[in-house]
């Protein structure tokens, strides 16, 4: 077993940059795949 240093990284960001994050995010991460979650807030209800 070991030991590794973890980091959680939260953005709010616009729809049309979404992508171009997780692009990112993958080019910086580490590990082979990057684990990730989204959540779409919204300001009001259809």
């Amino acid at each position: 077993m070991s030991l590794l240093d973890e980091y959680r990284v939260e953005m709010v960001c616009e729809d049309h940059v979404f992508s171009d994050a997780v692009k990112v995010l993958n080019s910086a991460h580490s590990y082979e795949n990057l684990a990730w979650n989204l959540v779409r807030l919204c300001s009001e209800f259809d």
